[in-house]
């Protein structure tokens, strides 16, 4: 592979410190723990038929990523929403979780709106904005996250406060040792980071390989959040595009595309946990045997630690590295996303959501 003077890129192209918003993941985990056990000390709820998470972008991968985690442990369906409009089946019964980073993202906000009007129990998790200023005025339980960064990058603020109020909720599953594994799992994938060590040169090698094709990433529940998340940071951070498919779904379907023309265009990744039975790697072991025959290269991910989170993060905290490796190879600021803050200033233009929903909701 061509020799890459990362450290030069680094310090040409990202001018905003993206790489210590990525690095410093570990310690923004126990931050988060520590900021969300404090909030819900004096919370008090009903005892829930259902959870709602309603997100957007950033601000939703928390949920899917809550939804993945207590698929087989929760004893209550968790869905995961992003539109305007709660499920209709959303009443008293219903925990709701707010999820907005900013606090002003309108289609969270009309959710919210809607949970209000179904009675909904709900918390708000956002760094400031209007949901800051509708908790207040109606009363509804909000945790304060830090703010004045991306949203993408304030995953564990938008994650671990989640686990931690499904627990007071009631919904049982998520162990604080768990959340201590996990950092003691990544601390040392964070120093090889740094000192480009192995994690480092994975990552790196990873971004160089998908250069110049489309990613199509691959994951299996509980770690389809994971490719998801991939699949965005790489959307967002690297300015290319990236596509998730959810396994064993993709071997009903999408498996055949690569036996087409244009198949050498794609770069297939699997993302690969400790929760793989037999079923799921006689399939996989079949896809790479079909990939091989087509001579498409593709690569593995493989988690790290012996929990669920551990498994989850691990492969997070690598694929949040390739996308910004990935931005430096193509000599991008991985911080910016101009094309997604015209369209917010042109819907401010148009229709001014915000000012509506103060009539509606600050009256």
């Amino acid at each position: 592979m061509t020799a890459v003077d990362w450290d030069r890129l680094k310090t040409y192209i990202d001018k905003s410190g993206m790489w210590n918003l990525i690095i410093n993941f570990p310690q923004d985990l126990a931050k988060a723990y520590d900021l969300a056990v404090k909030c819900v000390e004096n919370f008090a709820f009903r005892e829930p038929e259902n959870v709602v998470i309603a997100g957007m972008g950033g601000s939703a991968i928390g949920g899917d990523l809550t939804r993945e985690y207590f698929f087989d442990k929760a004893q209550i369906p968790i869905h995961v929403t992003r539109w305007f409009k709660p499920p209709f089946f959303a009443g008293k019964k219903t925990f709701a979780i707010v999820s907005s980073y900013s606090g002003n993202t309108e289609e969270t906000i009309s959710m919210m709106k809607g949970f209000l009007e179904k009675g909904c129990e709900m918390v708000i998790i956002s760094s400031n904005g209007f949901l800051e200023k509708v908790a207040e005025r109606k009363n509804i339980p909000f945790i304060k996250i830090p703010s004045g960064r991306p949203p993408r990058t304030a995953l564990a603020y938008l994650y671990v406060p989640m686990l931690v109020l499904l627990d007071k909720a009631g919904v049982k599953g998520f162990s604080k040792s768990e959340l201590n594994e996990s950092i003691r799992v990544l601390e040392p994938m964070k120093e090889e980071l740094c000192e480009n060590g192995m994690t480092a040169q994975t990552a790196k090698n990873l971004a160089k390989e998908i250069t110049g094709r489309v990613p199509l990433i691959y994951g299996y529940t509980p770690y389809y959040s994971v490719a998801f998340r991939f699949k965005t940071q790489i959307n967002e951070n690297a300015k290319y595009h990236a596509f998730a498919a959810e396994i064993p779904e993709m071997f009903h379907n999408e498996i055949m595309g690569w036996e087409g023309l244009q198949s050498a265009s794609y770069f297939p990744i699997i993302l690969r946990g400790k929760e793989e039975n037999r079923e799921l790697k006689v399939r996989i072991d079949y896809f790479k045997k079909v990939l091989d025959r087509s001579g498409i290269s593709y690569r593995e991910m493989f988690s790290k630690g012996e929990g669920r989170l551990a498994n989850q993060l691990s492969l997070l905290y690598i694929a949040d590295t390739v996308s910004y490796f990935l931005a430096l190879l193509h000599h991008l600021d991985p911080m910016p996303v101009s094309t997604i803050s015209g369209l917010k200033k042109r819907i401010e233009e148009d229709y001014s959501p915000l000012s509506n929903f103060e009539k509606e909701l600050l009256k």
